[in-house]
C-alpha cells in the first residue's frame, strides 16, 4: 500500500464514513448454523454492497493466486492455505449500480473454511467482500491487500476483525512441552492494526458524542413542549375561571387582563410550540436508527442540534411570558379557585399511582 494507515482510512472514511458495530452475535449464528450463502449475504448487507454472491467449495488443494486473505506468520509472510477467494469479473460494475446488483459473483471456500473459528470465518468473508467493494468504486489503490483489510475495520467490523485475525493454538508436544502456535490473518502488522483500530474509534466516538448531542437536545425540546402544552391548558381554564366568575381585578393586572383577550394572543406560544415538535420530530427520524458517519452526516448532525437548540430558545421566550400570565391569573382566580386545583392535581397523583393508596393498608 503507498498510502499510510493512517491516509488508507481518511480516504476510505471520505467514501462511506466510519459506521457502528456490526450486529456479530446474528453474523456468528449463521456461520454456527452453516448458513454460509446467507452469511455472505448479511455481511454485504453491512457492507451496503448489493449485488448476488455465489458461495462454491472447493478441494483442500486448490491454489487460490490473488485477492486473498491469507494466514501469515510473525515475520508477515504467508503460511498454510487459503480457506476463501473471491473471483472479481474484469468487467464489474460500478458501484450502486444495477448492473452490480442483477451481477452474480463467485466467492470459493475450502473445506476448511467450515472449521475455522466464527469470528475469523466472518474476517475472512469480510476482506474478500472487500476487494468487490473497493474494485466497484474503481479506488485507485483496489489491489492493495493492506487497504482492503482496513476496509471491514472502517464499516463496523472492526471487533470482530480483532478477535478473528489472530487464532493462538497450544500443543503438548512428545516431552510434555507446551508448543503454542499463533497465525494471524491479514496483511497489516500489529502495530498498523492497532493504530487503524484506535483512529477509526476515535473518528467513531467524535461522531457518536455528535448524535447524543442531539438526542439530548430532542428530549428536552421535547420535553419543554409537553411543559408548553400543560401552561397552555392551564392559562386557558384560568382565563375561562375569570370570565365565568367575574372576580375583582387588581387595577394593577387589568391591562395584561385585557391583552390576553386579544383573539391571537397565544399564537406566538401555540407557533413556537408546533415548530419545536416539528423540529424535535425531524430531528428524531434523521438520529433514530443513525448508525454511519460520512462527513456529510456529521455536518447534519451539527445542523439538527442548532436547530433544537433556536427552537428550545424561541419557545422559552414565549413560555416565560406564559408563566407571567398564570401568575397574574392565579392571582385573580381566589383563593377557593387555587384550594380546589390543588385537590384535582393531588387526586390525579393519586390515581396514577396506584401504590400510593395500599401504603398504610
Amino acid at each position: 500500500m503507498s498510502l499510510t494507515v493512517q491516509e488508507g482510512i481518511d480516504q476510505l472514511e471520505a467514501f462511506f464514513g466510519v459506521r457502528e458495530p456490526v450486529a456479530a452475535s446474528f453474523l456468528r449464528r449463521l456461520y454456527a448454523a452453516g448458513q454460509h450463502e446467507a452469511l455472505v449475504a448479511a455481511i454485504a448487507k453491512e457492507m451496503r454492497l448489493s449485488a448476488e454472491f455465489q458461495l462454491s467449495t472447493v478441494s483442500k488443494d486448490t491454489r487460490f493466486r490473488s485477492h486473498h486473505l491469507a494466514r501469515t506468520d510473525s515475520s508477515g509472510h504467508g503460511v498454510e492455505g487459503i480457506e476463501a477467494q473471491v473471483l472479481i469479473p474484469s468487467d464489474l460494475p460500478l458501484f450502486g449500480s444495477p448492473d452490480l446488483r442483477r451481477r452474480p459473483i463467485t466467492v470459493l471456500i475450502t473445506p476448511a473454511f467450515r472449521t475455522a473459528r466464527p469470528d475469523t470465518a466472518i474476517t475472512i468473508l469480510a476482506h474478500e467482500l472487500s476487494h468487490i467493494l473497493l474494485h466497484s468504486l474503481r479506488h485507485p489503490e483496489r489491489e492493495s491487500e493492506a487497504l482492503t483489510d482496513l476496509v471491514p475495520i472502517v464499516l463496523g467490523f472492526a471487533d470482530i476483525v480483532q478477535r478473528g485475525r489472530k487464532v493462538t493454538i497450544s500443543e503438548t508436544t512428545k516431552d510434555g512441552a507446551t508448543q503454542t502456535t499463533t497465525t494471524t490473518y491479514g496483511y497489516l502488522s500489529d502495530a498498523d492494526f492497532s493504530f487503524a483500530i484506535g483512529r477509526v474509534d476515535s473518528l467513531l466516538t467524535s461522531r457518536q458524542v455528535a448524535k447524543r448531542a442531539v438526542v439530548e437536545a430532542v428530549a428536552s425540546l421535547r420535553a419543554a413542549a409537553r411543559r408548553g402544552s400543560t401552561l397552555l391548558d392551564k392559562f386557558r381554564r384560568l382565563k375561562d375561571h375569570l370570565d365565568t366568575t367575574k372576580r375583582h381585578v387588581r387595577s394593577s393586572d387589568a391591562v395584561r387582563v385585557v391583552a390576553i383577550h386579544a383573539t391571537d394572543y397565544t399564537a406566538e406560544i401555540e407557533a413556537a410550540m408546533r415548530s419545536a415538535v416539528d423540529i424535535a420530530e425531524r430531528a428524531w427520524s434523521f438520529v433514530e436508527a443513525l448508525t454511519e458517519y460520512p462527513k456529510t452526516t456529521l455536518a447534519a448532525l451539527h445542523e439538527h442540534k442548532g436547530e433544537c437548540a433556536r427552537a428550545a430558545s424561541r419557545l422559552d421566550r414565549a413560555l416565560v411570558e406564559l408563566s407571567a400570565d398564570v401568575s397574574m391569573l392565579k392571582r385573580s382566580a381566589g383563593m377557593h379557585y387555587r384550594f380546589r386545583t390543588a385537590l384535582a392535581g393531588i387526586a390525579s397523583a393519586w390515581r396514577r399511582c396506584p401504590g400510593l393508596r395500599t401504603r398504610d393498608a
